[in-house]
């Protein structure tokens, strides 16, 4: 059969894509939970009589508290530049009050620069959840995964 050239593309749907992701995480995976009512990422203050943008205090601190959870439970990493990574971010809120699960996924990510990858650009794969409430046990739960060469 002649392609003149043109190659076959092979189409795939976003649910599959999602369970090739998943499955990606049952290789050398690691894990670890955030305790504590999930926080997402604040947008960015200006101070008016300085000019000066900075990021607020209650961002930092959940980023930092992010960054000691991952270290505790083993999953930092030989950062490099190179390396793609699948990250799963499984949220329990506490309660049913609407928010973003995207602007916590983005805390995580950016809480995970230089601890487990150099920079956030790396994940290539990004699977959020939001799971169901738990009153008495609110928390993220954070799979990350090296993906294959």
């Amino acid at each position: 059969m002649a392609t003149d050239g043109l190659e076959a593309v092979t189409h795939t749907t976003s649910r599959e894509r999602a369970e090739a992701a998943l499955t990606a995480l049952s290789g050398a995976s690691a894990s670890f939970t955030v305790p504590g009512p999930p926080q997402g990422k604040q947008r960015p203050r200006f101070n008016r009589k300085t000019g000066n943008v900075f990021t607020p205090k209650a961002t930092v601190a959940y980023e930092q508290a992010v960054a000691s959870h991952c270290i505790a439970a083993k999953c930092h990493r030989r950062m490099d530049q190179t390396t793609l990574w699948t990250v799963r971010v499984q949220v329990f809120f506490g309660d049913r009050r609407r928010r973003d699960v995207d602007n916590v996924a983005k805390s995580i990510l950016d809480a995970l620069n230089k601890v487990v990858y150099w920079d956030d650009h790396q994940v290539s794969t990004l699977v959020v959840q939001r799971m169901e409430v738990d009153r008495d046990n609110p928390r993220v739960e954070v799979t990350l995964s090296p993906e294959a060469e």
